[in-house]
């Protein structure tokens, strides 16, 4: 297994988005915890009150076409539900990652880019291929005012998660591993494996 390096995470056939670069007024997601994931059959898990609250925040955040306009300042960004974020599988290990609506959007930003860059004489050239890999494999997620949320059934089976789930925050992505395999992986990163080493620790866990 073969992990990106820090600063880009490439989702499917090209399509990326920046780790660390977080648009205007938007929090990053910093911080990593390890958390337990309680009836594998019901799959509840709850995010971490730090990635918690940075999504809450930046599913708020003013639209910048609205904040010219004193008068409509009040309307916020294009998600009526501020708990909420979007998961899939990981595009480069057993795992899952999340994002808020903004990546989401983002996503499509950078799809429709390129069919407009390979279309031509006016036809679109959708790419196919690549929205197939991201929406459909994409779920949306509500979670409740402390972040307590449910994972599908096939979600947790694409990131194979069981007893615990950690989380990593990547400045835009939130990681979602199953702390053994990642420590188990021989191809993993060295220093994200010493942090869930740690909270494994902490929690009396083997790795």
């Amino acid at each position: 297994m073969v992990f990106p390096k820090r600063g880009k995470l490439c989702l499917h056939d090209g399509v990326s988005v920046r780790e660390g670069c977080v648009r205007d007024g938007e929090q990053a997601y910093a911080d990593f915890r390890l958390r337990p994931l309680g009836d594998r059959q019901k799959g509840r898990v709850a995010l971490p009150p730090a990635l918690r609250n940075a999504i809450i925040a930046n599913n708020l955040t003013i639209d910048p076409a609205l904040a010219e306009d004193a008068s409509k300042q009040e309307a916020r960004a294009r998600r009526d539900d501020n708990r909420e974020f979007y998961i899939g599988k990981h595009p480069h290990g057993v795992a899952l990652v999340g994002f808020d609506g903004g990546v989401l959007s983002e996503i499509e930003e950078r799809i429709t880019a390129h069919e407009d860059a390979r279309s031509v004489g006016g036809n679109l050239d959708f790419d196919i291929t690549a929205r197939r890999k991201h929406f459909p494999r994409t779920e949306p997620v509500p979670f409740d005012a402390s972040g307590r949320f449910t994972l599908s059934p096939r979600m947790i089976q694409r990131g194979q998660l069981d007893g615990w789930a950690f989380f990593y925050g990547l400045g835009k992505l939130i990681e979602v591993w199953n702390p053994k395999l990642l420590i188990a992986d021989p191809d993993g990163d060295e220093e994200m494996q010493e942090d869930c080493r740690i909270l494994m620790a902490e929690k009396g866990l083997s790795a």
